[in-house]
């Protein structure tokens, strides 16, 4: 199972509870200590790296991501749903780079992969049938097509793109 914290599956604590021992600088988008706790001190940013690139902070034996616990903060209550990060930078989470998004929008908005031989996000080399394949998907439907020129193969995906994907189409580029 993926990994409670990311999933935001222990949104114990209520606004007014993380008020208690958070403040919250929008301006910066950190999170510091109001309260001293073993070796925190009042004023540390509240901030622990997690695997995922996140930052986590752990509240009464609570692990939460930071970016989960400033949108209560924020709006007062956790989201439903994930949190996205605009820019796509993990850390920054000033109010303007957040945003609610079901698991397919934040699948949308990633940057191009590492292992992308095409340099284009969604179009990759079908040997078979010796053309630009570009593949694009939303909420489980996939859309593809065949092209005999890369240029037109990228063309087609990022009109898809903007056209399936809205605002939270990404053609592969940090924001």
């Amino acid at each position: 199972m993926r990994d409670k914290l990311l999933l935001g599956m222990n949104d114990n604590h209520t606004q007014e509870q993380l008020l208690q021992y958070f403040n919250y600088d929008s301006e910066t988008g950190k999170l510091f200590w109001k309260i001293n706790k073993n070796k925190i001190k009042a004023g540390d940013e509240a901030k622990t790296p997690h695997n995922s690139g996140y930052l986590s902070v752990q509240v009464d034996k609570t692990s939460y991501l930071v970016h989960r616990v400033i949108w209560c903060i924020l709006y007062g209550s956790f989201p439903k749903y994930r949190i996205d990060h605009i820019n796509l930078d993990k850390t920054k989470n000033t109010p303007d780079n957040l945003r609610i998004a079901t698991g397919s929008n934040n699948c949308c908005n990633q940057n191009l992969r590492k292992d992308n031989t095409s340099g284009v996000k969604g179009v990759c080399w079908h040997s078979r049938l010796k053309k630009w394949q570009a593949r694009v998907q939303i909420n489980g439907i996939r859309s593809s097509k065949y092209f005999n020129l890369l240029d037109d193969a990228e063309k087609f995906i990022k009109e898809k793109r903007i056209f399936d994907h809205k605002e939270f189409a990404n053609n592969g580029e940090a924001k």
